[in-house]
Formats: C-alpha cells, structure tokens, sequence
C-alpha cells in the first residue's frame, strides 16, 4: 500500500444487518444466475454499452510497454513533483467491520474468470481466503497506481437497478495489501475496466487523538452500473512486482453497496468540472436539491459538531500550472449553510472512479460572511500542481438553510500559464504580431514559442505579456502554442491556420 495513513469506510454492523433483515444482501457461491459465463454465448445482458471513461484491455499484460492503453494503469505516470502536505492533525481509528445475522459465506475458490463466484442484487457481502489463489493465464495485471494484482479470485455480479455503486475489500488482520479491479465484458480477452484501487481514501479532520494503523484495504468510491448487465469484480492482493508473489490473506471482505443519485454531480465521479477564465479564475454553480451523502464520504463537522454534512455535490478541476489556489462557495444566503473540503489524487485516476484520494482543507462558514447576509465556506492558499486533478466536495450542514451552489477558484501561478492569445488566428503565411496573456510567463528566464512544430519570434516579454511574431505555418487548421520558459512548459492555447 503506497500509504498508511489510511482505513475502510464500510457499512457499520447495525446497517449491515438492516439490510440483511430488508432482503436487500445476498450472498453466495450457489447464487441463481442466468446469465452465461464467459465461454458461453454472451447475451445481451452481459455485452454492456462501453462507457467513455472506460480503459480497453487487449490481454494478458506486458509489464513494459509503459503505455496509458491497454492493460496499464489509466493514464501516464504522474509528473515528478512532491505533492502538497495533507492538513496536519488526523484521527485514524479501525472501522467496525460489517457482520451479517449469519455468517458471510468464507471461499478459498472462484480462483478462475471462468468460476466466479455468483451474485445478483444491489448489496453484498463476501468474506475470502486466498491462500491457495493463483493468476490463471491471459488475466490483466495492472492496478491503479502502477502495481500488480496477485492471487486473484473473481466475483460475477449483476446489477438488478441502474446506478451508481461503491466498492471495498479490507484484509482485517493485515497481512496483505487488498487490490480491486471493476470490468465489464464477457471473456478475458474482451475485458473493459471499468475502475480499479490499491488504496483507500480515509478523512482526515483536525481533531487531536493517536493515529491507529489501518488495515490494508481498497475502495472504488463511485462507478456507474447498468441494470441487468454483468460486472466482473478482480480481487486479490498488491505488490509492486510481477513475479513475487505476497502472503496471502485469510480474511478478506467485500462489500458492494448500491446508491441512487439526484444532482447531476452528486457523486465523486460525476463531478462537475471547473475551467478557468483568462484571469486565472473559474466558477460553476450546482444545488443541493435532493444530494446524499455517499457511504465513503465524511459526514462530520470537526469545526461545528452540530452543523454536520447531509447532502454533497461535486466539482473537480485540474491545475493548468503549479502555483495557489483559493476555493469558495458564496452563494447568496448561504449563511451557516455549506461546508467546503478539497480533495486531490496524484496518481492520475481523475475521477474515474477510483479510491485513492487526500484531503488538504475543509472550511465552513468562513470566508464569505457579510452582516449575516452572506455565508458561504473558503479554503485558501492550497498549493496545487500542474495536471493534478482536484476535487470539492461541498456539503449542506445539518440546521443550514443553503441550497444554490456557487464554486470558484482563483488561482495564482508560478509556472507558466497561458491564459488567453489577443488574437487566436491568422494567415498561413504568418507575420502577423499576437499577444500571449497570462502568468509567471518568464519564471524560468526568457521564454521561448511555438505554435505547433515551428518557432516565433519573440518580441518582448514579461511575467504577463508575451508580443511574438507568427511563424509560417505547414498547413491550414489548428495548431498548440506553447511557451518554455528554463525547466517550465506551459498549457497549450490553440491557434489556427486560415487562408
């Protein structure tokens, strides 16, 4: 597990058993299930319409093509930077694990894709042993975050209400590190992941206490599923090598626990995204109408027991450049309504479903108070980094009375950012001068830009303002401008080529 500063967010016992006592939990291996395994025919149910977010497997995996398709991790490695520190402070304590009336079924088996273990409805909860589980030939190895997935066993499941899911596996006694992939699919060789986590997001507050090592554990905190089609859950152990195997575990438990959303946004991985404007700030406006709390998120208040979280939208949003940002949402009498917490992921999942996820502020009822008519929460002077994706999570508090939304971000840059070109086209012979606005336009010396392969010349510059002469283009249409400025690339503005 890449850190340890982390715990499972499940289902406390009372929940457990209410939803074994409403017939909402089923388990077992002798589950009824009439859709056929993979070397069936597929039917309809079991061939799901792909999702855009969903990442292509071809097969067994090669371990070196480093490539972001395929069977790799989605997207490229993260950029070589150290990431901001968490909030100091936190208390880690061990969850209660959740416990059905009767004992949840324990397996050492469902070690082959095509001997799952078989389950329909909107909840489960499995327990495994896989110390006798081994990876058959043709299964994807990657996990989110880089690693390698081991003594794999499979779990067939399909979803009886279209929705959006939480997934988590935790080794309660520890001895390995849990890892989960999500596909969709119908044989190894036409698998589409569809989320994947070797490590769970656990909140951190300000409150004083011990930290209490967690167990290893993993969580896909959200990911859409469809009525009447099949899901294929990987489960096994994590480690950084493919060839060593690690211990096993005797004691992991799965729970797939089923949510219905209202908001657009009212999920992790519907976030809604910010873009910028060419000041350096962007907004995006949302309501609390009808939002949940999902079963992973945070719910507490460490700056007001009283006004707890009871409903959450979200909102993400990826640094163009490394530098500050301010978040807040000021909405119009939002006095003691909402509360504000800041999340980011540096491994790149981007939200698409996975677990892994940090936070780095929370703030309520500060910031954008004004005589009692304005209220609103601030989070200010976060360090953000260029391709990191942030996430906010805004939450009405329990006795507020806020339910519009208005997010903004105002960030300030210390690398180079390219908010706006005064002029975004011209003739394919060139020639003509442009100005390229923004910030931090020099922070690594005199800069240098390109609009496509060729370069301009530079006519004078600041942190603020670039005037560049446009180089001749190859051929009509768009092309990126980029300037370098030392060690430092900007983001790309596009320019186009015309008669």
């Amino acid at each position: 597990m890449s850190r340890t500063t982390r715990s499972t967010l499940i289902l406390g016992a009372a929940t457990a058993i209410a939803l074994a006592t409403a017939g909402w939990l089923t388990a077992g291996t002798a589950f009824a299930d009439d859709t056929p395994t993979p070397t069936d025919t597929a039917s309809p149910s079991d061939t799901p319409t792909s999702d855009p977010t969903d990442e292509p497997t071809t097969g067994p995996d090669d371990s070196t093509d480093g490539d972001s398709t395929g069977d790799d991790a989605p997207g490229d490695p993260a950029p070589d930077y150290t990431p901001p520190p968490k909030e100091p402070g936190g208390t880690l304590t061990l969850p209660t694990i959740p416990k059905q009336q009767e004992k949840p079924v324990v397996t050492t088996g469902a070690n082959s894709f095509s001997s799952p273990t078989r389950i329909e409805g909107d909840y489960f909860f499995l327990e495994y042993d896989n110390s006798s589980a081994t990876v058959q030939s043709g299964e994807p190895r990657k996990i989110q975050g880089g690693n390698y997935i081991h003594r794999t066993q499979w779990i067939k499941w399909k979803a009886t209400r279209t929705g959006n899911v939480y997934i988590s596996a935790v080794s309660v006694s520890g001895n390995s590190d849990t890892a989960i992939n999500v596909y969709s699919g119908s044989s190894l060789s036409t698998l589409t992941r569809k989320a994947s986590d070797d490590d769970q997001y656990f909140p951190l507050d300000n409150s004083a206490g011990s930290a209490t090592a967690p167990p290893f554990s993993a969580a896909i905190l959200s990911v859409d599923v469809t009525k009447g089609h099949s899901y294929y859950i990987q489960l096994g152990t994590s480690y950084s090598s493919k060839t060593v195997v690690p211990a096993a575990s005797t004691d992991i438990q799965v729970s797939v626990l089923g949510v219905d959303y209202n908001p657009s946004n009212d999920h992790l991985n519907h976030a809604k995204e910010i873009k910028l404007g060419s000041n350096g700030s962007g907004n995006a406006d949302g309501t609390f109408a009808g939002a949940t709390i999902d079963l992973w998120e945070p719910s507490d208040n460490y700056l007001s027991a009283a006004k707890t979280r009871i409903g959450s939208i979200w909102f993400k949003w990826t640094a163009p450049a490394t530098g500050h940002a301010d978040f807040g949402d000021c909405a119009l009498g939002d006095y003691q309504g909402p509360s504000l917490a800041i999340f980011s992921n540096y491994y790149g999942a981007q939200g698409n479903g996975y677990g892994d996820l940090d936070q780095y502020g929370f703030g309520w009822d500060n910031g954008c108070n004004f005589l009692g008519i304005l209220g609103g929460a601030d989070v200010d002077g976060v360090a953000v980094n260029k391709g990191v994706t942030y996430y906010m999570q805004v939450s009405e508090t329990k006795g507020g009375f806020s339910q519009d939304v208005s997010m903004n971000i105002s960030a300030t840059f210390d690398t180079p950012w390219i908010g706006k070109l005064n002029h975004t086209s011209g003739a394919l012979g060139g020639g003509n001068t442009i100005k390229i606005q923004g910030q931090a336009l020099n922070a690594g010396g005199a800069p240098t830009v390109k609009f496509g392969s060729k370069s301009a010349h530079v006519n004078s510059y600041s942190a603020t303002e670039i005037s560049v002469k446009v180089p001749a283009g190859v051929k009509l249409g768009k092309v990126d401008v980029v300037v370098k400025s030392g060690i430092y690339t900007s983001n790309k503005k596009s320019y186009t080529y015309t008669l």
